[in-house]
């Protein structure tokens, strides 16, 4: 079978909510969907979320968090859900982070895949419980 008479996946959009460095609601990324020009760009200053967002999707694909390797080496883990809505919590509320990935074919979308994670505050403590959705 010729690359030519197979059909193209693409991922298309990512938003992003509550997950990683993006706090709150309304982090989307568009990326190129033209076929001869398909390679979308980001950058941006250090620490402000672009390998964030390769975790996220990976997460979202897979279901497995990878960790920043220089986070690993200082033995960090600050999770999948931003920290500040974390911290923001009073006792008995929830906050979910979610990711949806847009993934087209030629024809238009095909697939819309969402991974979800909610975190509940039970009690005033320096402990977390999560809860996967």
């Amino acid at each position: 079978m010729s690359n030519d008479s197979r059909n193209r996946l693409f991922i298309k959009k990512i938003e992003i909510q509550n997950c990683g460095r993006f706090h709150g609601s309304g982090h989307e990324i568009l990326f190129s969907d033209l076929p001869d020009k398909n390679i979308t760009i980001i950058y941006g200053d250090s620490g402000r979320g672009k390998s964030t967002i390769h975790e996220l999707i990976y997460w979202c694909l897979y279901g497995k968090h990878k960790k920043h390797q220089e986070d690993e080496k200082q033995g960090l883990d600050y999770g999948l859900l931003n920290v500040d809505a974390l911290e923001n919590l009073k006792v008995g509320e929830s906050v979910t982070g979610s990711v949806m990935l847009s993934l087209w074919d030629d024809a238009g979308e095909k697939y819309l895949l969402t991974r979800q994670l909610k975190a509940t505050l039970l009690r005033e403590s320096d402990k977390r419980d999560y809860n996967s959705l």
